[in-house]
């Protein structure tokens, strides 16, 4: 806050200044499809996409936080990437879901990589509308990480395995960013963040679990997300519906739980490619467990602190109090079933004591907030 205004939008917009003067640099019409080296198309489409987050960032950093603009900025880029597609692409294979990978990446982690690309330009989209500058800021570092790493590819200077790896690091730094956010100014970013994630998690619901349209689903999610926003808002003002620490608890675990998808589904990528055979299955047994039972156990934190809440609010303490109780009470400690089903080893029975433990500790913040 300390910088002038002018030199903080001044900063912003050289994010998109640079990359279009990158325009006049001759680059080949084809793709090649050996290795992922910079295209016509790619370049666009990261101009494209960059400039979304640069004008989202300005128009927030002067005040202009509207839910509705920012929808309209986001299906306005959609509309020009489309553009970019139908004139420079190919009709099959799109930008990341034909990127080339080193021989030694597994199939299964190749698709699961492509998924979480996928994912992650979801939540870019989401993180455009909440209205804080940071958050619209932050997809920048990732995409055009991605630029700059295939131009090193092109001229010799870096591996397939070296993209993949950096811009799958920096596509998971933004995980980083909003848990600082989260620490340093909480009551501010609450809010923008449950409005990001609900509209991420609706659109990739939408897209492809129920086949809509790429424009009707981003105007579909976000207007939904803001919808039950609001209503928590509207449920109790001072608090958006929810304690505070139910709702810090349910976005920290969500984090956490898409933190460990992205490594589970890309070891060799992230770790390297020492990361195979053996080690690479029992790490991904580890960590996806973690991440599903953390992303259930977040949904989990999220509908108990509500009913907990609701019941309070409409007089039912003692009922509160006794649901909350009987949860705790029934949280597993050392799951016998799900041990036996993913464990070769004695090493499995520490980490499911310790997930249990956390189990039971959020159930209780849960309750507690739901008390409060």
């Amino acid at each position: 806050d300390w910088e002038p205004l002018w030199f903080r939008l001044a900063g912003v917009a050289l994010h998109s200044a640079l990359p279009a003067m990158s325009l006049a640099l001759p680059l080949p019409e084809k793709r090649n499809f050996s290795k992922p080296m910079i295209w016509p198309e790619a370049r666009m489409h990261s101009l494209v996409f960059a400039s979304r987050h640069v004008l989202a960032c300005m128009l927030n950093l002067c005040g202009v936080t509207n839910f509705y603009a920012m929808v309209a900025v986001n299906e306005l880029t959609l509309y020009l990437a489309q553009v970019v597609s139908d004139r420079l692409g190919d009709k099959e294979k799109r930008t990341t879901n034909a990127m080339p990978y080193p021989a030694n990446v597994p199939e299964t982690e190749v698709a699961g990589t492509k998924l979480t690309y996928a994912s992650s330009q979801f939540l870019a989209s989401g993180m455009c509308l909440t209205g804080d500058p940071t958050f619209a800021f932050l997809p920048l570092l990732a995409i055009q990480i991605a630029m700059l790493m295939m131009t090193l590819v092109r001229k010799g200077k870096a591996t397939a395995g070296a993209y993949h790896g950096i811009y799958a690091w920096a596509l998971w730094a933004n995980l980083l960013g909003v848990v600082a956010a989260m620490v340093l100014r909480p009551d501010a970013v609450l809010k923008p963040l449950m409005l990001a994630m609900l509209a991420w998690r609706g659109a990739i619901f939408l897209r492809w679990k129920a086949g809509i349209g790429k424009y009707t689903a981003w105007i579909v999610a976000p207007l939904v997300a803001l919808g039950v926003v609001r209503g928590m808002e509207a449920a109790s003002p001072s608090l958006a519906g929810l304690p505070p620490c139910a709702r810090s608890t349910f976005i920290m675990m969500h984090l956490a739980a898409a933190a460990a998808a992205f490594v589970a589904r890309s070891p060799t990528v992230m770790l390297g490619p020492k990361m195979v055979g053996a080690p690479r299955a029992s790490f991904q047994t580890v960590v996806g467990f973690f991440a599903r039972h953390t992303f259930y156990l977040a949904q989990l934190i999220l509908v108990l602190g509500a009913a907990l809440k609701a019941m309070h609010c409409l007089g039912y303490e003692e009922a509160a109090a006794d649901l909350a109780q009987a949860a705790v009470s029934r949280a597993p400690v050392a799951p016998e079933g799900i041990m036996n089903a993913t464990s070769a080893n004695a090493g499995m029975e520490g980490i499911l004591n310790t997930a249990s433990s956390a189990y039971k500790l959020a159930l209780n913040l849960g309750a507690h907030c739901g008390r409060s």
